[in-house]
C-alpha cells in the first residue's frame, strides 16, 4: 500500500502539526533535564534512562494528538487492535508499579531505574486510551448534531 493511500492531505497536515508540538516539547524536557543535572550537580537517573525519560513527553504527547485529530490511524484501518494493546500496556505498567513500589526498585541511591520507563510507557498506551475516548466522544456529538 503506498503513503498516499493510507493518509489523506488533513491527516498529513494534523501530523505535522503534532510533529511541531512534540519536538517544542521535547526541547522543553531536554532543557529542564540539563537544568536539573547542573541544579543537582549529578545526573538524576541512570544511563540511557534519563535520556528516554525525556523522550517519552514528546511521543506520548505525538500519539495522543495524532489519535485526537484523526491522524494516526490511515484512512482503512480501525484501531481495534491498537485499542487492546493500549488496554494491556496500561494492565501491565500497573503490575510494574504495584512491584516497583513493593520493592523500593524506582530509585536505587537516589537515581531512577528502568522501572520508570514501564511506567512512563504505560503512561503513554494511557494518554492514547483517553484521546481514543475523547475522539469518540466528538465524534458522536458531531454525529448527533447533523
Amino acid at each position: 500500500m503506498k503513503e498516499a493511500d493510507r493518509f489523506d492531505e488533513r491527516q498529513a497536515i494534523a501530523r505535522a502539526k503534532a510533529g511541531n508540538m512534540a519536538f517544542l516539547i521535547l526541547l522543553m524536557t531536554l532543557f529542564a533535564s540539563c537544568g536539573l543535572r547542573v541544579r543537582l550537580g549529578r545526573e538524576r537517573a541512570t544511563p540511557g534512562v534519563g535520556a528516554l525519560i525525556a523522550i517519552c513527553p514528546a511521543a506520548g504527547a505525538y500519539i495522543a494528538r495524532c489519535i485526537y485529530t484523526g491522524a494516526f490511524f490511515g484512512l482503512r484501518e480501525s484501531g481495534r487492535t491498537f485499542l487492546w494493546l493500549c488496554v494491556a500496556w496500561v494492565v501491565f505498567g500497573a503490575a510494574v508499579v504495584a512491584r516497583a513500589f513493593s520493592r523500593g526498585g524506582l530509585a536505587v541511591d537516589g537515581m531512577l531505574t528502568d522501572d520508570c520507563l514501564s511506567i512512563l510507557v504505560a503512561l503513554i498506551y494511557l494518554a492514547a486510551l483517553v484521546a481514543m475516548a475523547l475522539k469518540r466522544r466528538r465524534d458522536a456529538r458531531e454525529e448527533a448534531e447533523e
